[in-house]
């Protein structure tokens, strides 16, 4: 008669459905963390990328605002004095969707920061959006210009403020300071002043670069001291760079 034998099952080979199901559970566990990580990292890639661009716009802003100062020639506050300049005539403490008659410039932008005309405006093609206030420091000489880009918050409803807000900019601000607000902004602030330079050649009150009493002098003796050489703060006067925050 032949002797069978039973296997112990701690000698046996294989996992028990236990066993299975807990490896599982603890891989499970994992997968869904690595995917939460990489939503997370990705979702920061793209918002980081929104502050760079939307810092990147507003800069560019400063600099048409700095380049409409080239047409501001003398000092002054009144429309014959700033209407030759495309934004600075609005100086009135409040936020503006600066407005280009031209059609060259525009206060939106899309994803990549690039400007987005009036035709596509309408047809939700924005994504940042650019306000400026415009208020005097010195009367007719130097106006403080702030500049702000916004944009809409990841599952926003982006058609709360149509085209950029314009005319109703007011809006903005009450948004931006609510603690649910759906926007995001980057807001920086510079100084102005009128283009001394274009005024006739007249710098810092004094246009002789060659003295009367020196006529005979090959070198004119006005011309090394003189306080109208490039340099001097009449011509470059100092003032607080752009500070860019969000």
């Amino acid at each position: 008669m032949m002797k069978m034998t039973t296997q112990s099952r701690a000698t046996r080979a294989g996992f028990t459905l236990i066993e299975v199901m807990m490896a599982l559970a603890v891989m499970s566990v994992g997968a869904v963390g690595i995917m939460s990580l990489q939503q997370a990292s990705t979702r920061g890639n793209v918002e980081s990328r929104e502050v760079g661009t939307a810092t990147m716009v507003t800069r560019r802003w400063v600099e048409r605002l700095k380049i409409d100062a080239l047409a501001w020639n003398s000092p002054g506050t009144t429309a014959d004095v700033l209407g030759n300049t495309k934004y600075l005539q609005l100086v009135d403490g409040a936020w503006h969707a600066p407005v280009d008659e031209d059609g060259i410039d525009s206060f939106a932008a899309n994803f990549f920061g690039e400007d987005v005309m009036d035709d596509a405006v309408g047809m939700g093609a924005q994504h940042f959006c650019t306000h400026v206030r415009l208020r005097w420091t010195a009367a007719g000489d130097t106006i403080r210009a702030d500049v702000r880009t916004f944009w809409f918050r990841r599952g926003s409803d982006n058609s709360l403020f149509e085209n950029c807000a314009s005319g109703a900019e007011a809006i903005v601000d009450g948004d931006l300071m609510s603690p649910t607000s759906v926007l995001r902004s980057v807001q920086t602030s510079t100084l102005i002043r009128w283009n001394q330079i274009a005024n006739g050649g007249a710098i810092g009150g004094d246009t002789e670069f060659e003295g009367d009493d020196d006529i005979g002098d090959p070198i004119d003796d006005d011309f090394p001291g003189d306080d109208t050489l490039p340099g001097d703060d009449d011509i470059f006067p100092p003032g607080p760079g752009p500070d860019i925050f969000f």
